[in-house]
């Protein structure tokens, strides 16, 4: 058993104790079985929130009316949810309600996915109603179920089976695909925020290009931004090495090169993302062009930072498939960077105001400044005081 289980195992010991069934469910199961690196462990319980409240003495309100409470261990935080079956859903994503129940058997009935509905005891052993296991070990993702009530109940599954087939490495079930390309139509009814998570997971998967595929092959992709204009620019991405993708950043600027977006401000506020990575995102594709232009000089170095250069460098490596500085290199050529900001000259407004007494203050103070930076950032002048005041009287006479 994993660490992680183990870590959770006294809240299932507890529970038994005071006459309950509790089991370990979801994607930690899914993971553990696959050999993959488990995340959160989820429990599933025949106890209400009621009755877990007063088995145990911390507990956390995250989803109560659901069936849902976070119990807080000395090990560590674990969301304990009661079995419960769901009544119709509301507007293709919520159930109308939801009735607790204490059969484990019909509480994973209602799951999206048979690798997603396999339970396990505190000692390991599988319980799985739904060939979840064989379709682990197949490799494909499949409903619990008929796909089009799966997805008719909530249609952010389809944005999921295609995220987990790039995770996975996961081939879509041809009825589960079929149903997919027949109620895409669904998905207008759910949020951008929703849709926006599913697409970033799927691009950082480790088969981004069979998510993508099948992103494109379902039509999903036609209720997605600016998506759906660009099917074939779109089609383009199949062709480069997207699994070199390393975070949401470099997603979103790879998706502005390949789609050619010309207002990226627009076109990311679309997909409801902070104005952070907005900004982030702006930086990187900005530098990308600059870098088709020229090698990854000191100047853009400085600018960016070591971070933001790494980015720079891996997603112009995903476009053009060119030779590029490792990060080792762009470390080094940083950390040998005469200063790393502007703080560090050897000068300041101040100083040129004294050097040039007869000129007033205004915007050349700014451009003087940043004329001296990038001349030592490139390592041609010295950070120095009397060495910038000598280049900067030489720049000044010979443009007078």
């Amino acid at each position: 058993m994993d660490k992680k289980f183990e870590l959770a195992t006294p809240i299932i010991n507890k529970l038994y104790q005071f006459g309950f069934e509790a089991y370990f469910v979801g994607g930690a199961v899914r993971d553990y079985l696959i050999g993959r690196e488990i995340a959160d462990v989820d429990i599933a319980t025949s106890a209400t929130p009621d009755e877990m409240k007063k088995i145990f003495n911390r507990t956390i309100d995250v989803g109560a009316k659901h069936g849902t409470i976070v119990v807080v261990t000395k090990q560590g935080s674990f969301e304990v949810t009661t079995f419960r079956s769901e009544g119709t859903y509301i507007n293709s994503r919520r159930p109308s309600k939801v009735t607790f129940i204490s059969s484990l058997n019909e509480d994973l009935k209602r799951r999206d996915f048979t690798i997603n509905a396999i339970a396990m005891t505190k000692v390991g052993d599988v319980i799985d109603f739904f060939g979840g296991k064989k379709d682990i070990e197949d490799g494909v993702i499949r409903t619990v179920g008929k796909p089009s009530d799966r997805f008719g109940e909530d249609a952010l599954r389809m944005m999921r089976a295609l995220r987990f087939a790039s995770q996975l490495d996961f081939t879509i079930e041809k009825e589960t695909k079929e149903a997919i390309i027949q109620s895409h139509s669904l998905l207008e009814d759910i949020s951008i925020e929703r849709k926006t998570a599913e697409i970033q997971k799927l691009f950082l998967g480790c088969n981004p290009q069979l998510g993508l595929r099948y992103l494109i092959e379902t039509k999903v992709y036609l209720f997605l931004p600016q998506f759906s204009q660009n099917k074939t620019l779109l089609e383009k991405l199949l062709n480069v090495e997207l699994k070199k993708l390393n975070n949401v950043e470099e997603v979103w600027s790879v998706l502005c090169l390949a789609m050619k977006i010309s207002d990226i401000d627009l076109f990311l506020k679309k997909w409801k993302l902070s104005t952070k990575l907005i900004r982030s995102v702006k930086q990187l594709v900005k530098f990308v062009n600059k870098r088709l232009q020229a090698p990854l000089s000191n100047w853009m170095v400085y600018h960016l930072g070591v971070e933001q250069a790494i980015k720079v460098e891996n997603i112009l490596s995903i476009m053009e498939n060119n030779q590029v500085k490792s990060d080792h290199e762009i470390k080094n050529q940083y950390n040998l960077l005469p200063i790393k900001e502007r703080q560090e000259l050897a000068c300041d407004g101040k100083d040129l105001l004294s050097w040039f007494q007869s000129k007033k203050p205004g915007a050349w103070i700014e451009e003087s400044i940043q004329a001296v930076e990038k001349q030592v950032v490139e390592g041609h002048l010295q950070n120095d005081k009397l060495l910038i005041k000598e280049w900067l009287i030489s720049r000044a006479n010979k443009s007078s």
